[in-house]
């Protein structure tokens, strides 16, 4: 039996806040909702667009030197919070970039496969279009729909394919910033195609769903779905590649070129 949300309700009847320490959305959703009871969400949405430096220096972001210091803008916020006895609840929200703070982008994970959320959540806090360092649009959003379009996976490509997805937006999430003003879009883009590699190869830790274990006719799939310029002409691409393919060489030793051979390499 899930006690998490009655326990929280009957806590907070009492004025003792209950904040679980394991994340999910039933848990965001108890903390945005005492915070809404409280009248202050509105002022979480401002220590949140702000990017205040108390959120950092309290230990809710890091590292404990970031965010902007507007003691004007940040200060009347924090303290609604604090005499609300919101703080712990503001805390849990943002630290694990739940859904339903005013005027912050979406950033959630849906179980079914989706691309909104490279346009909802990763171009929306940082807006890295225009740069060099475009995953976000020219990389994460393409093949997200590119992948999906395909109705022709096998049963293991259809797994791998819902999986693989699923495992980089978790990924995506956890390094994007939760403002625009501590974005740092080369820096984003490095680590987005770094978490390919895990992805790919062991989505969720399950090396028995990854890339290596696909069959040749998902292999050659893949080689179609990607264009030669992403996968060798920038040097993010193809540094998750060699890397994947010195995964999968250790993972299937019985046929260490494999993924060469199925056309993953032009």
């Amino acid at each position: 039996m899930n006690i998490v949300k009655p326990l929280t309700i009957m806590l907070s009847l009492f004025g003792v806040l209950f904040v679980p320490h394991a994340y999910s959305a039933s848990n965001c959703e108890v903390a945005l909702q005492l915070i809404k009871s409280a009248g202050t969400i509105g002022n979480l949405g401002v220590l949140v667009k702000t990017d205040c430096a108390v959120m950092y220096k309290k230990g809710w972001l890091q590292p404990s030197s970031g965010g902007v210091r507007n003691l004007a803008i940040c200060k009347p916020a924090w303290d609604s919070l604090r005499s609300a006895d919101q703080l712990a609840n503001a805390k849990y929200m943002v630290a694990n970039k739940c859904p339903g703070i005013p005027g912050v982008p979406i950033c959630v994970n849906s179980e079914a496969p989706t691309c909104e959320f490279y346009t909802q959540c990763m171009e929306a806090t940082c807006a890295c279009k225009e740069t060099s360092y475009n995953y976000a649009m020219a990389y994460g959003d393409k093949y997200c729909r590119r992948f999906l379009v395909n109705q022709t996976w096998s049963d293991k490509g259809n797994k791998w394919r819902d999986l693989a997805l699923h495992c980089l937006q978790e990924e995506a999430i956890r390094v994007t910033p939760t403002s625009e003003s501590s974005c740092n879009c080369k820096k984003l883009s490095e680590e987005a195609y770094n978490s390919h590699i895990n992805c790919y190869t062991a989505p969720f830790g399950k090396s028995e769903n990854g890339i290596c274990h696909l069959p040749g006719e998902d292999i050659r799939r893949i080689r179609k779905i990607i264009d030669t310029s992403d996968a060798i002409f920038s040097a993010e691409g193809l540094k998750a590649m060699e890397r994947i393919i010195q995964i999968c060489a250790q993972l299937t030793p019985d046929d260490k070129w494999k993924l060469v051979r199925e056309g993953l390499i032009p």
